[in-house]
């Protein structure tokens, strides 16, 4: 089994539920499917992750662990998708300029400054090139 950010969304519902049940419903999956993805983490770390009771389940260290983990991870993918999606949308980019004379803060050809000021992120990258 490779680890995979259903797997992990998934055990990180079911510590904020504290039923897998509760995390099935939630998530719209069947229960069994959400057991059996656990229980795959729980093989794939070879530590049990939960403590299953008849009033649902508990987290052991490991789980504590990994929980905190997941959160971190599943944020960090969360962050990648959008950012991605910025250079897509044309929102991040990068614009390199090489002036061949001394470069004046107050002058901006005109399409530079619309796209500068309706851009959000930019990496501006400006070289001196002397002009022969």
């Amino acid at each position: 089994m490779k680890l995979d950010p259903t797997s992990l969304r998934l055990f990180v519902r079911v510590a904020e539920m504290g039923t897998i049940t509760g995390a099935a419903d939630a998530e719209f999956i069947a229960t069994s499917a959400v057991s059996k993805r656990l229980s795959e983490l729980e093989s794939h770390f070879s530590t049990p992750l939960l403590h299953r009771n008849n009033r649902g389940v508990e987290l052991t260290p490991a789980g504590n662990a990994l929980l905190h983990l997941s959160r971190g991870v599943l944020h960090n993918l969360e962050d990648l998708d959008l950012q991605m999606r910025d250079y897509t949308s044309g929102e991040r980019g990068i614009i390199r300029i090489l002036p061949t004379c001394q470069p004046s803060r107050s002058t901006c050809p005109g399409r530079h400054r619309h796209f500068l000021k309706n851009t959000r992120i930019l990496v501006c990258s400006l070289k001196r090139k002397l002009a022969r």
